[in-house]
């Protein structure tokens, strides 16, 4: 009975057994399935051949798939190994050898670096799949990087990829991706991901390439076929080991990855998800950097933290200690820490800890403003935040809370609005005088000077290129003007909205610019071709929205509304 739910087995990424039986003289099992010409995933890594990262992200995803779709019929797969994940096509990998897991029950399992902990002590549950394959991707991670290693003193790499330890692989990850694994690769099955495939989700938008299409319920789902990057091929000698590649691109850095380029118009998928919680309006939304965690706040003083899968918000937990209302808020780069700002005059870090349990640990305020902080953002880099005041005054502060330096930054009515370019090195800072400065961080020199805006500024965005410099004012001027911070002149004025802007966002390609405004609607802008004025494409949104920040890592936005909610909204292309 246990073999013939092996026969059932039927989705895209599962190497269907054909036939099972017994043979009678020997009493043995036998399985049998299509050849695959092509072999397993274990060519690649013996041969050293670098996959690009799209292709790693979409192996990933398929071979979760393939397994939430098992573990969703009450089976694990216990024996998932490079050698069982089958290349079936130019673009698309099948796991095979379901029949492990009734065999090792019964012959013991034969320890290798893919087996998890708990499978040791004769255990095997749905999440050690997961330790599997997150031990097949830092492999394949490894080929990746192996032309970047080979060049470095560290002799330790001068080893073949496929047979680095795992601490060596994860060291040379960025943070977002190493944090991702080392999650999946826990001695504790209660410290992974929840399922295979939350756990392929945030890696594929940890490696870069943002979200999935089709929600995640529909992704384990048979039928849903995304299309990676096409494998290159590897080549068999007649005699030795396998031969490198045909000729292909040894694929990039993953600090480095190629930008996307005529993507479509970025569009909203299906209705928000309301998150009550807070107690009143909420004018305060940011997203941390894995897209997954959000921190939102209004006029009650309260910080709510959330968890945010695809359009489903989880409350984590609520963090009170600012004696008035919070203006502002900013995550490090690292999601380890969150900044909080307020009319009382103060600063404050909080240390975020969300697994195994949501903690936070809070630090002394900081104090240095003459009056309420009304912008606050955190240095790229990390090591540094500046603020802005009623007071005219920009402040540069360390991670200890001491400041760096400070100088008078507008006039009557102080700084309304901040943000950083992505090398860390210049602040734009907007004003209740209406006015934008550009400031060189390191000599508080002031290099630029925009004026086109009739009221406040309210958003400042630099584009993913650190080119272009988008922004949006107050009530009296709903229109988004586009600067050339290189040029140091103005490309365009986007006009459309009847209300004011309150936030701005830009696609990760840079080739859109997303807005929302009060008057409930969010408009999308070619920032590429930027002949004529025409109003942006309209999308109507559902409550009247005080502030939205968007996440590149997932594509979704959030929105904070006057009727106390936080709306999660699903983008797609």
């Amino acid at each position: 009975m246990r073999l013939e739910r092996l026969l059932a087995l039927q989705h895209p990424y599962i190497h269907q057994c054909q036939h099972t039986g017994r043979i009678n003289q020997e009493n043995s099992l036998y399985f049998l399935s299509r050849y695959e010409e092509t072999g397993s995933l274990a060519r690649y890594l013996h041969a050293g051949v670098s996959l690009p990262v799209a292709t790693i992200a979409s192996i990933a995803l398929q071979v979760a798939q393939a397994l939430q779709y098992v573990h969703e019929q009450n089976l694990v797969h216990g024996y998932l190994r490079p050698e069982n994940c089958l290349v079936v096509s130019p673009t698309a990998v099948q796991v095979s050898d379901f029949y492990h897991v009734f065999l090792t029950r019964e012959a013991g399992i034969a320890p290798s670096l893919y087996t998890a902990p708990e499978q040791l002590q004769g255990t095997i549950l749905s999440v050690s799949d997961q330790y599997a394959l997150a031990v097949v991707i830092c492999q394949l991670l490894a080929c990746h990087l192996n032309a970047r290693m080979i060049k470095t003193d560290n002799m330790q790499l001068q080893r073949r990829p496929v047979d680095l330890p795992l601490e060596t692989i994860l060291a040379t990850l960025p943070t977002t991706i190493q944090q991702t694994l080392i999650r999946a690769l826990s001695p504790s099955p209660a410290q992974r991901f929840p399922d295979i495939l939350e756990f392929a989700y945030m890696l594929y938008a940890a490696l870069g390439q943002g979200q999935p299409s089709g929600s995640l319920k529909a992704l384990s789902a048979p039928g849903v076929v995304p299309t990676p990057p096409p494998f290159p091929a590897v080549q068999a000698s007649n005699s030795g080991p396998l031969s490198a590649l045909s000729p292909s691109s040894p694929g990039r850095y993953l600090g480095d990855l190629p930008k996307l380029r005529n993507q479509p118009q970025p569009s909203l998928q299906d209705t928000p998800s309301r998150l009550p919680g807070h107690t009143t309006e909420v004018s305060v939304v940011r997203w941390a950097p894995d897209g997954i965690h959000l921190a939102s706040t209004g006029t009650d003083r309260r910080i709510m933290i959330w968890f945010a899968r695809q359009r489903i918000g989880t409350p984590l937990g609520t963090i009170n200690g600012h004696e008035a209302t919070v203006n502002a808020l900013s995550w490090s780069p690292d999601g380890r820490m969150l900044a909080s700002a307020a009319e009382d005059a103060s600063i404050r870090l909080w240390q975020i800890i969300t697994t195994p349990s949501f903690q936070v640990h809070a630090g002394p305020g900081w104090w240095g403003h003459d009056g309420a902080i009304t912008a606050l953002e955190w240095s790229p880099q990390g090591g540094r935040l500046a603020s802005g005041g009623r007071d005219q005054m920009l402040r540069l502060w360390d991670i200890q809370g001491n400041s760096q330096a400070s100088w008078q930054a507008h006039s009557r009515g102080g700084i309304t609005a901040l943000a950083w370019s992505g090398n860390g090195q210049v602040l734009a800072t907007g004003g209740a005088d209406r006015q934008i400065y550009l400031w060189d961080v390191s000599s508080g020199a002031r290099i630029g000077h925009f004026t086109a805006h009739t009221d406040e500024i309210r958003y400042l965005r630099w584009s993913p290129q650190g080119r272009l410099l988008a922004s949006s004012a107050g009530k009296k001027d709903p229109q988004i003007q586009l600067w050339d911070v290189q040029e140091k002149r103005r490309l365009i004025a986007f006009s459309g909205h009847k209300r004011e802007v309150v936030g701005l966002f830009w696609s990760a390609d840079g080739n859109w610019l997303i807005s929302v405004s009060a008057d409930r609607i969010m408009r999308c802008w070619n920032t590429v071709q930027l002949s004529g004025a025409s109003p942006g494409a309209s999308i109507a949104m559902e409550g009247t929205p005080l502030t939205m920040d968007g996440t590149a890592a997932t594509h979704l936005l959030a929105l904070g509304t006057s009727d106390m909610l936080v709306l999660l909204q699903q983008l797609q292309s």
